[in-house]
């Protein structure tokens, strides 16, 4: 600490420019594919309303309804069980 005045760079800032809600679904969607799809898992987004997704775990038979919408998640499934996994993960 020298006392010298410091800049820095930001890169990548999306706030405010046009694509940015579209790219943050992007990395959303993919990031919720990452984590429920696999052997016991699988996720799908409704075709009416894109932020609306279904989870299904397979092994146990159980389902989650969550509505996302930006970093705003409501959801309902199946038991309270399934849902602290969901949020969890």
């Amino acid at each position: 600490m020298t006392g010298e005045e410091l800049f820095m760079i930001l890169r990548k800032n999306l706030y405010g420019l046009p694509q940015a809600g579209r790219l943050w679904e992007k990395e959303r969607n993919a990031r919720l594919r990452q984590a429920f799809s696999g052997a016991d898992w699988s996720i799908f987004a409704c075709r009416n309303d894109p932020c609306l997704f279904v989870i299904d775990k397979h092994s146990t038979k159980e389902r989650i309804y969550a509505l996302i919408h930006t970093d705003d998640v409501d959801a309902v499934g199946s038991s309270d069980k399934i849902l602290k996994e969901f949020y969890s993960k």
